[in-house]
């Protein structure tokens, strides 16, 4: 069983197809582990973030995200999947989804996109909150 799938209660992964759920296991393995090579493969060439940090509004295209990861200065940390609601349509899925680590908890909403390839991840707006 992936971590993924250990994490999130049953009913929860019911809301997504498989093939929707290994994108959000690349995800979220991609990022724990900054592993790039799984990034690549989870987002589409046009995707972004828009996150809203303590710092303030970001919003990061692919490349600077991915270039972030490398360089450790995001991600590399242990989290927890709970998907919260999906709607899907026939090559749109939207995914509300809380990652939750020992030092914070991101809100993600996640618009997905199916194409010749498969599902990706095209846009995550999130927000973050850091556990005192």
């Amino acid at each position: 069983m992936s971590l993924v799938a250990a994490t999130s209660s049953y009913a929860n992964n019911q809301l997504v197809s498989d093939s929707v759920m290994a994108v959000l296991e690349q995800y979220t393995q991609g990022t724990e582990h900054s592993d790039i090579n799984v990034l690549e493969k989870a987002f589409h060439k046009d995707f972004r973030v828009v996150a809203i940090t303590p710092d303030g509004l970001r919003v990061i295209n692919r490349e600077d995200y991915l270039a972030l990861i490398k360089a450790k200065k995001i991600g590399g940390n242990k989290r927890a999947l709970s998907l919260k609601k999906a709607i899907e349509n026939e090559n749109i899925i939207q995914v509300s989804l809380t990652l939750t680590g020992e030092k914070a908890i991101f809100h993600d909403h996640l618009d997905l996109i199916k194409e010749d390839s498969g599902w990706q991840i095209l846009h995550n707006s999130t927000q973050m909150k850091t556990l005192d």
